[in-house]
């Protein structure tokens, strides 16, 4: 995918050692450290909103790949039905 970066997306709630992984990206946008971004997680793909806390950049060919860590947000202002990812998200 030309003009494409790939993005290898860990998380982790906030407290939390590890990051997991749970979601792959195809942006054409490099990440910013800080930037709040959504991800899919679980086998129902529930989203969530995580502030990104690290990358580590590299380059394939001519494509950028970013391994990006970032910690979950609570979201203060929670939709009706709306949870936070638990373990069994994961």
């Amino acid at each position: 995918m030309p003009g494409q970066h790939i993005w290898h997306i860990k998380t982790r709630k906030p407290g939390e050692m590890e990051f997991k992984t749970v979601e792959t990206q195809h942006r054409s946008v490099e990440p910013q450290q800080g930037e709040v971004i959504e991800v899919a997680v679980g086998v129902r793909a529930k989203l969530i909103r995580a502030k990104i806390v690290h990358i580590h950049r590299s380059l394939i060919g001519s494509t950028r790949s970013f391994e990006i860590h970032a910690e979950q947000i609570e979201d203060r202002g929670k939709r009706p039905g709306h949870r936070e990812a638990d373990d069994d998200d994961f």
